[in-house]
């Protein structure tokens, strides 16, 4: 498997738990629209969580887009030890 497939998994894999991030906050919005202030620590457990995944995401796509720009093409897995590849690997457990 090649980096940049590494990278593109994570990514994907990244964008259903960001998907789930959303649809937890919203939810969470309207909860504290319905029910008051009562809601608001969920609210900002929510907030915070979206926040965390879209940084990582971030640092993904981030990744995707230097492998891409590789100019002797996709290297292979392990290959790339950058502090970015290094989170993006830790990251597989989230």
């Amino acid at each position: 498997m090649t980096l940049q497939s590494d990278v593109q998994i994570e990514t994907r894999r990244l964008w259903e738990w960001v998907s789930a991030a959303m649809n937890r906050y919203s939810e969470n919005v309207a909860e504290l629209l319905l029910l008051g202030r009562t809601e608001l620590a969920d609210f900002n457990e929510a907030r915070d969580s979206l926040e965390g995944s879209l940084s990582r995401l971030e640092g993904l796509i981030r990744d995707e887009i230097d492998v891409a720009a590789q100019p002797e093409g996709p290297r292979r897995r392990g290959e790339g030890t950058g502090p970015r590849r290094r989170e993006a690997l830790a990251f597989r457990e989230y």
